[in-house]
This record gives C-alpha cells, structure tokens and sequence, in this order.
C-alpha cells in the first residue's frame, strides 16, 4: 500500500508543471495541423516552445526534441523559427510569402534589424510583384549586401558632414535647424503609400524655408499621383508637370497593374506664387543615362539626370535643399555645378554615404 502510494505521489504535478504540459501539447497539436499547410505557423508554436522550454517536460535540451520528436534537424527547425520571425515583421504589409522567402530575410533581420527587413521586402515588391519567389528575395539581399560593402561608410573614417559649401543633418525635416538660407528644393521623396505624408511635410517645409516665389523639383510615382498633389497643394501652388523618362530600354516594372513605366512625374511648386522666369526649359528630362543609380540606395536615382534639374531650376552659387537625401545624388549633380547644398534625412546610412561620396568623388575635390 505504501508503495502504491508513493508511485501515485511521484506522477501528481504542480499547478505550474499541468500548465507547462497542457500549453505543449497545445502548441503540438497546432503544429500537427499545420504541417502540411503553413510553415510559418510551425515555426511560431516552435519559437513558443523553444524560448518559453516547454520542452523539458520530456526532453533535455530542444534540439533533441526536434530530433526525438519531430524528426528533424536543428537547422531545419531554426530555418522555420527564423521565417516565423521574419513573417511577424512584414505581416502588416499585407499578404505574407512563403517560408522559403522569408528565410531568405532571417540574416537582415538578426544583423540590422525590423526597419531593414521591411525595407528589403518592399525593395523585393518593387522589383518583382507581390510573388517574390526565393530566388527573387535573394538577389535582392545579395545586391544590399553588395551596396553596403562597396562604400567605405562603416569601415573607413567617417567622412565630414560639413565643407564650405555643403552640409548634412540628419532628423526628421520637420525638425532639423537649417542655418543656411534655402533658394530651391529638388528632391526625391519615397514612393510607397505609407510614405505618403512625406509630402505634406516637404509642403510645410518648403512653405516655411523657401522665399516667395521659391521652387519645389519633388519627383513622384504614377500610382499615388492624386495623393501626392493633394498634399502638396495644402501649402504650396502647382505650377507645372515635367516627365522623367528612362532611356535604354530600362522601363521600370509596376507588377500590381502590370504596367511598364517609361517615365515618372517630376512636379513644380511654387512658395506661394511662381517666380518669373528669364529663360526657357522643356517639360521633360531624358534619363541618358540609363538605369537610375541604386548602387547607394535602392531608390537612387543618376547624377545625370538631377544635374538637368539642378540646372534648369537653379543659378550657380544658389543653395538647394534635399530633405530625402538617400545616395546623395542630388549633392553630387548640386555642388558639381556650383550650387551650395544642404541634405536631410532620417536615415543615418543615407547621411553617411553621401558624406563618402561628396568625400571620394574625383570632381568635387575643391569643394569636400
């Protein structure tokens, strides 16, 4: 009777070890269900039992309950933790990719964390549609890594962020204190619809830095176009729509309509009313050369063709502002042409890599 009674004794668990029981099986359960149909919620119950170790009602470490119990590697089960974790970051966009995707972005997650993987995804959207396929999303991650090695950014000394005839801050442009007096902003705000109130900002910016009469060169995309103007328009007057065109045969695919963008707007506002002109200039700038520039950032556009804006809307010696300064192309087209410059942005990246460029390009020497 006694040894009956300490066997009955040995199997009676505490409230918390019922609980650690009845929450794996569960999480099993939900994986039992799903593993023919959704990866990712695997890799969610397996995150589950591995950080909370639910594990250790039966096993020792939970790479051997990986192995004893599900039949698979360490790997393979960290390989569906990591899509898991990467499909919380991106799920707020909308439909989430399959787990062969999202593994593709585990290493951008772990080394420079969410804001980077939402960048990459939507970098992956753009060029390739809503049906990224593994291989898409790896071309895309290989290419970053690839901008990110090219510029001597983190390894070399830092480059100055200020010369005689340019400055660099970084912040939100609401916020920043420009010293210099602005006479024109030529800019390249983001695209995506979650940007949008970048434009109603660069409209209250603009409204406050700019002269009466002072120009906005602000680059849009075709399938926010009505958002765009409406934000715009709060504090600035539309002037005029100018079309840059890509030549060379580099159209830029936009998957949801399945249209192939030949150009984009370029839109002209005015402070207030549109200062009178001396001269002449066309309502189009032709991209000559070629794809616009991504090797220091994704949304990069070419020297080449900023320089034809810097030129038509400004004199040599006028200051411009950039408050989405991305690459710095717009500083290289600026100072090349004897323009003072001023960039902003939020991103320190952006600020950095510009920095180098001003710094290392062969033509800007008297001015860095």
């Amino acid at each position: 009777m006694a040894d009956s009674d300490a066997r009955q004794a040995q199997t009676v668990l505490t409230a918390a070890e019922a609980a650690t029981v009845a929450d794996l099986a569960t999480r099993e359960s939900a994986i039992e269900r799903s593993l023919q149909t959704c990866a990712i919620e695997v890799g969610m119950q397996l995150r589950e039992i591995r950080d909370g170790r639910l594990y250790r009602v039966t096993y020792r470490t939970f790479e051997q309950y990986l192995r004893d119990r599900w039949g698979w590697s360490r790997q393979h089960g960290y390989r569906l933790i990591d899509a898991a974790e990467v499909a919380a970051v991106v799920s707020p966009m909308g439909d989430i990719p399959s787990e062969r995707v999202l593994r593709e972005l585990a290493s951008v997650l772990r080394d420079e964390g969410e804001q980077a993987v939402l960048n990459v995804y939507r970098e992956a959207r753009d060029n390739h549609g809503i049906q990224v396929t593994a291989d898409d999303m790896r071309r895309v991650v290989t290419k970053r890594l690839r901008r990110r090695e090219k510029l001597p950014v983190a390894a070399a000394a830092a480059a100055p962020l200020a010369g005689d005839a340019y400055l660099l801050l970084r912040g939100d442009l609401l916020e920043v204190e420009i010293p210099w007096p602005v006479d024109v902003i030529i800019t390249d705000p983001p695209y995506p619809a979650e940007f949008i109130d970048c434009y109603a900002k660069l409209g209250e910016l603009a409204a406050r830095v700019l002269p009466v009469g002072g120009s906005v060169v602000a680059m849009a995309g075709q399938h926010m176009l009505p958002d765009v103007h409406d934000r715009l328009r709060r504090r600035l007057t539309y002037v005029w729509e100018l079309g840059w065109f890509y030549e060379g045969g580099t159209d830029q695919p936009y998957w949801p309509y399945r249209i192939s963008n030949t150009w984009k707007p370029v839109l002209w506002y005015a402070n207030r009313v549109p200062r009178s002109r001396d001269r002449w200039t066309r309502d189009s700038v032709h991209n000559r050369a070629g794809r616009d520039d991504k090797a220091y950032h994704r949304w990069g556009q070419t020297v080449a063709g900023v320089r034809e804006l810097v030129e038509r809307f400004s004199e040599p010696g006028d200051t411009i502002l950039d408050p989405f300064v991305g690459g710095g192309s717009t500083a290289i087209a600026a100072l090349g042409l004897g323009r003072r410059f001023i960039g902003i942005d939020i991103d320190a990246d952006a600020i950095a890599t510009t920095a180098a460029r001003i710094r290392d390009d062969e033509t800007l020497r008297e001015v860095a």
